[in-house]
């Protein structure tokens, strides 16, 4: 009477090995949490990257820019001189091959 009412509502399947089921889903759930943690240490990492980058914005170029903006622009024009020879460089090595 006790196992019809247990089947009946329960659902309870007496061929079903439910001691390894219990261990196969604590065993998914530990991957499952090895792999969050992986994401949350990588996104860590991102982050104090980015602190860093912001860091060093705020505590070494903008200061230079502020006390020597004639330099910074400069320096600034000289880049952009460089990089549009180094692009002539290439279109002319483009047309010889």
């Amino acid at each position: 009477m006790v196992a019809d009412i247990i089947n009946d509502e329960v659902g309870y399947d007496k061929e079903n090995n439910y001691y390894k089921q219990t261990w196969r889903v604590f065993l998914d759930n530990e991957q499952l949490l090895k792999e969050v943690q992986d994401a949350a240490s990588d996104n860590l990492k991102v982050l104090k990257r980015i602190y860093n980058v912001e860091n060093y914005y705020e505590t070494v170029l903008l200061p230079k820019m502020f006390s020597f903006p004639k330099q910074y622009l400069d320096k600034v024009k000289q880049q952009k001189i460089q990089q549009k020879a180094l692009e002539k460089k290439i279109k002319a090595q483009i047309k010889l091959t």
